[in-house]
């Protein structure tokens, strides 16, 4: 019976997360063999649907921007009515936090823009403070986010968080990707390769927060997409289409995704065992900062108290604004408060997660782009109704 906290089973998972590409079970036990775990091909698989049926995901996580997508942070005071967050069909990610400096709810939402929408994006938050369905925001245009995994086996003990045996240098791997990151300039254009194959799109996003087999992947394109995917996406191989060459379409495409960093920031890796960890705490902190060169130093602070630290920088690195997502444990609070004080130009805002409460955001259909509606193969376009959302706002507002 192997243990939800098994020493072998997490250096597995962070494993997972330091290499660059996506690992089938017989790439992952050759590429931990390297690192000196030998294990084979049998007992990944075991650890793998082990690892499913407890909740665990493994994907990698996109630069949204190769697609045709901006990021974007918003961070939002004295919501009314959250049917505003069902609105805009762009949203990725949730959470209803407390701010410690107001002692007031707010909410922090992730969405992707597509490109040339991020004015109209802004607008709409505007004019939803006008009507007084939020009190304020802040707007944070961003990269891709950066994650940084301590690692698990010695972070977390029989279910217990403790950062006394973390080094500074174990987390030097994704230092570097964050400084990678900082030197990154998203593009303004999607990817060429897209804009030859937009078969490249569905597949992406079809991966995105999911441990999936090329199979699942592509019985999911055809419940969304219909005949389309023959149609819009494969129309060069229709008259001989089959599932057989629909599967092959797929894993050439993930071949090519995984092996092309323009498209993947990296692996991510989400095991919801951690999250019924004993002592955990879950925080957000939104840092302006003197320079933004200060974020790496921050960062390498603040990782030592994180079971793992999603970063997102801004999009343009004059703005100098930071927004870390920390997983820590309730006693780390006060370290990493402290910690964004030294850097901070002004005072930073801090929230706890609201975790019970968030967890009515965390499903599927909000996680998931619904490219079959938004995407326009033809284009390689996303829709973005912009009046259409401002009538629907007014209705909320009535």
């Amino acid at each position: 019976m192997i243990s939800h906290f098994d020493e072998k089973l997490l250096k597995f998972i962070y494993h997972l997360s330091r290499e660059q590409r996506y690992l089938n079970s017989i790439e992952a036990a050759e590429y931990l063999s390297n690192k000196g775990i030998k294990v084979t091909d049998r007992t990944v698989r075991r650890w793998f649907d082990f690892l499913k049926s407890v909740g665990f995901q493994y994907f990698p996580s996109p630069k949204y921007d190769s697609i045709g997508l901006d990021y974007a942070v918003v961070i939002l005071f004295g919501v009314k009515n959250e049917g505003v967050f069902d609105i805009i069909p762009y949203d990725m990610y949730i959470d209803k936090v407390m701010s410690l400096s107001h002692c007031k709810h707010a909410y922090v939402c992730y969405y992707s823009v597509p490109f040339g929408k991020m004015n109209q994006f802004k607008e709409f938050w505007s004019t939803a403070k006008k009507m007084g369905i939020v009190k304020d925001f802040i707007l944070l245009e961003s990269k891709a986010a950066t994650f940084i995994f301590s690692p698990f086996h010695k972070v977390i003990t029989n279910g217990v968080i403790s950062f006394e045996k973390v080094d500074e240098k174990d987390n030097e791997h994704f230092i570097k990707l964050l400084e990678e990151n900082m030197k990154y300039t998203p593009s303004l254009d999607p990817h060429p390769l897209v804009k030859k194959n937009p078969f490249l799109v569905p597949v992406l996003l079809e991966y995105y927060r999911k441990h999936v087999s090329s199979i699942d992947v592509w019985n999911n394109l055809k419940e969304k997409l219909g005949d389309r995917v023959w149609k819009e996406y494969l129309h060069r191989f229709r008259r001989k289409s089959s599932d057989g060459r629909g599967v092959f379409f797929v894993q050439q495409a993930l071949k090519l995704l995984k092996n092309n960093s323009d498209f993947v920031q990296q692996m991510r890796v989400i095991y919801d065992m951690i999250y019924i960890s004993h002592n955990i705490a879950m925080m957000y902190a939104y840092v302006k900062l003197r320079k933004i060169e200060d974020v790496v130093e921050l960062a390498r602070k603040i990782s030592k108290y994180g079971v793992h630290v999603n970063i997102s920088l801004p999009r343009d690195n004059s703005k100098k604004e930071v927004l870390f997502y920390i997983v820590t444990n309730n006693k780390s609070i006060v370290k990493i408060v402290g910690t964004c004080l030294e850097f901070a130009r002004a005072r930073p805002y801090i929230f706890i997660n609201d975790f019970d409460y968030s967890k009515k955001f965390w499903n599927e259909e909000r996680f998931s782009l619904d490219y079959a509606n938004l995407f326009d193969p033809r284009t390689c376009s996303w829709r973005y109704s912009h009046e259409v959302y401002i009538s629907k706002l007014k209705e909320l507002a009535s």
